[in-house]
């Protein structure tokens, strides 16, 4: 019965595919959110995945958590401080939105941005990329889907990617290799 109720949920998502949660959600670099690249920035063959938040240099954990601490409050508006706190306002969408929380409210099947709060709590609380380590470009990147060559996943780590993103949008980025949502 969960697992009917997690699909149905899931189902739902397409709508806000459109919204990149790309600078807010995938690229934490050193407290400054970074813009993400199309596919993924990284001089190492493979990236590093990491569970454990306490991992994360103090300022990763800072932004990660005023973000967690923003999505989790119900109130879209707490978002808009974490956002402008970044030196480089975050891409959340194709193109950059005046207002990025209107635009959330907007996209969010609900009116209030309470869907997009919960896909970012969602991504923002999975597995880790660590990127470039020891490096000027070291990064962050959530989930660590986005950043690791499906042919290397391991059988734990599609379950993860069943519980993020559903069954349906799981199978189809097995089949294409690629990671196509929230990042």
């Amino acid at each position: 019965m969960a697992s009917m109720a997690f699909s149905a949920r899931r189902k739902s998502w397409p709508v806000l595919a459109e919204i990149a949660l790309a600078a807010c959600l995938a690229w934490v670099q050193f407290g400054s959110v970074a813009h993400a690249a199309e596919n993924g920035e990284s001089n190492s063959d493979t990236p590093e995945i990491l569970s454990d938040p306490g991992e994360l240099p103090a300022p990763v954990q800072a932004t990660r958590s005023a973000i967690l601490k923003a999505a989790k409050s119900g109130d879209v508006e707490r978002l808009r401080m974490v956002l402008e706190r970044n030196e480089l306002m975050p891409l959340i969408a194709k193109t950059r939105p005046k207002d990025p929380i209107a635009h959330w409210r907007e996209q969010s099947q609900d009116g209030r941005g309470l869907a997009v709060m919960a896909a970012l709590v969602e991504v923002m609380e999975s597995d880790f990329a660590r990127i470039n380590p020891g490096t000027g470009d070291e990064r962050y990147v959530w989930p660590f889907f986005a950043v690791l060559p499906f042919d290397q996943l391991r059988p734990a780590e599609i379950v993860q990617l069943y519980q993020l993103v559903g069954p349906e949008e799981a199978r189809e980025m097995l089949k294409t290799g690629e990671y196509s949502s929230y990042r």
